[in-house]
């Protein structure tokens, strides 16, 4: 699970010590959540600000798979922004409104539609490993 700055970078964290960027680890991003940077405290400077905080944080950190890892990096990022107005998201909460919310990008044009959404707005990435699971 990533999640995209406002002009669309994905952050991921991967791996200790390790957030990429446009490179998640398990490729492509295979499902999404559209999300509206409006929602964020300060709009698109306050999510851009929390994605980087929230990257910063994790690239001093041990990836553990069940409490300390992609998931737990995207619900810092959303808590630092208040999003929605709260400071409760976690792992568990994302993986079930990613059921809710979620959708998936299936070829080439549906890609290049949720590119162009991404240029209008942010939205929350999953991996193809996350899709299937």
């Amino acid at each position: 699970m990533g999640i995209a700055t406002s002009n669309g970078v994905i952050r991921d964290f991967a791996g200790p010590y390790v957030v990429a960027e446009d490179n998640m680890a398990f490729g492509r991003p295979t499902k999404y959540w559209q999300l509206k940077s409006h929602l964020a405290r300060g709009g698109s400077t306050g999510w851009d600000s929390a994605v980087r905080e929230a990257s910063e944080v994790y690239k001093t950190r041990m990836h553990n798979l069940c409490c300390d890892n992609c998931h737990s990096h995207v619900a810092m990022a959303l808590n630092l922004m208040r999003y929605d107005g709260s400071t409760s998201w976690n792992m568990v909460k994302l993986a079930v409104l990613i059921l809710v919310h979620g959708k998936y990008v299936k070829g080439q044009v549906e890609l290049q539609e949720a590119e162009e959404l991404e240029r209008m707005n942010v939205r929350v990435e999953f991996e193809t490993l996350l899709a299937a699971g």
